[in-house]
């Protein structure tokens, strides 16, 4: 009895210096969804190597240990990844080919594991004659079986996505001039600016390689103009003053100095509207954009699950006109219809500051943020 449970108590230890290693080095991990995400893992794990070893005879409880170890390893932040896959996705206009991107995302992590979980399964069947072909055999047996399950629930989670809004090409065109966008491009390394409605497109400075993960945010100067900053830039972090004066228009994003720019969600966003005309209250967590109509009492709520070309991080919302929202997501900025239930694609970068350069002409200070709770 004593054997037994050992190995158990080793697996809950692994799995305890994971999960607290996912939530330190990945901020907008939270516990709850942490220890959710190990408490899967575990299951398929356990699963896996209940198999192996009944189909190959390996012993069970060393097997199930190292399945344990290669699950953690393949999701482990940094360790496993298809950068060839990312680099492509991300300079192409992603959100108009997401049924092809399920189909690789399935292949693309199917793949992965079974060659991540095949030194797994050699350290299962040591001393075994032709182990190594045995070991791919095993692993791929584990996948298949694990895929065959996970893949139509994948399949039918995006087509829930898709269902929930349609993905227009024209959406973006048909969109009103007064807002500038200004973001960063991780592809060229700049710093770039395009009309909301897709024109006027330009490159406005280069940037560090290390730049590109930072924030975009606006701070008044002297001048009664804007300037733009960038928190969290290079090595160290530190702010950096990218542009002298760039606007003298309502800015989306702006600090004094002591605001926290890092995690732009929850109920208080941006809001160009006039408020006559703001029937949308719009929100986002992590995953999820989230809208609901204040008059007819609909409801809108988009969920953007990880996948191998990363994750599709919603944040940095700002309320247009027309109950229109744009919005950073993953490494895109879209823009939602609220009203059509429609979204396009703007540009492929992120960090955007929105400038509002049309009516109404609120004082920066006056941009007003929504303070409502969400619906329930």
């Amino acid at each position: 009895m004593r054997k037994t449970i050992i190995p158990f108590i080793l697996i809950g230890i692994f799995s305890l210096g994971v999960l607290l290693g996912l939530v330190h080095s990945r901020s907008q991990i939270t516990l709850a969804e942490a220890l959710c995400g190990m408490l899967i893992t575990v299951v398929f794990a356990v699963g896996e190597g209940f198999l192996i070893s009944a189909v190959f005879k390996t012993q069970r409880i060393r097997t199930i240990l190292l399945m344990t170890a290669a699950f953690f390893f393949s999701t482990y932040p940094g360790l496993v990844e298809q950068p060839l896959l990312v680099e492509i996705f991300e300079r192409s206009n992603f959100l108009y080919h997401l049924k092809l991107a399920a189909i690789m995302s399935l292949v693309c992590s199917y793949a992965t594991m079974v060659l991540v979980g095949w030194p797994f399964c050699a350290m299962a069947m040591k001393r075994r004659r032709g182990r190594l072909r045995k070991a791919f055999l095993a692993s791929l047996l584990a996948q298949t079986v694990l895929y065959a399950i996970m893949a139509p629930l994948y399949c039918w989670a995006m087509g829930f996505f898709l269902k929930q809004i349609d993905i227009d090409r024209n959406l973006v065109a048909q969109t009103r001039s007064d807002a500038m966008i200004y973001y960063m491009s991780e592809s060229t390394n700049s710093l770039c600016k395009i009309r909301v409605n897709g024109t006027g497109e330009e490159v406005v400075m280069h940037l560090l390689k290390e730049d590109c993960g930072g924030t975009l945010f606006a701070q008044r100067n002297t001048e009664s103009a804007w300037d733009l900053w960038l928190s969290g830039a290079g090595r160290n972090k530190e702010r950096k003053l990218l542009l002298k004066s760039f606007a003298r228009h309502p800015v989306s994003f702006w600090a004094t100095g002591n605001e926290s720019l890092e995690n732009r969600q929850g109920p208080e966003q941006p809001d160009f509207r006039p408020e006559k005309d703001s029937n949308w209250h719009v929100w986002n967590y992590p995953e999820t954009f989230s809208a609901g109509n204040q008059r007819t009492s609909e409801t809108l709520d988009l969920i953007f699950p990880e996948t191998p070309f990363g994750q599709w991080k919603v944040c940095s919302l700002v309320a247009l006109p027309g109950d229109r929202v744009v919005f950073q997501l993953g490494p895109q900025i879209v823009l939602v219809d609220l009203n059509q239930w429609k979204m396009g694609l703007v540009a492929t970068g992120r960090g955007l500051v929105v400038v509002w350069e049309g009516e109404p002409e609120n004082s920066p200070a006056e941009v007003r943020r929504s303070r409502d709770d969400p619906p329930i």
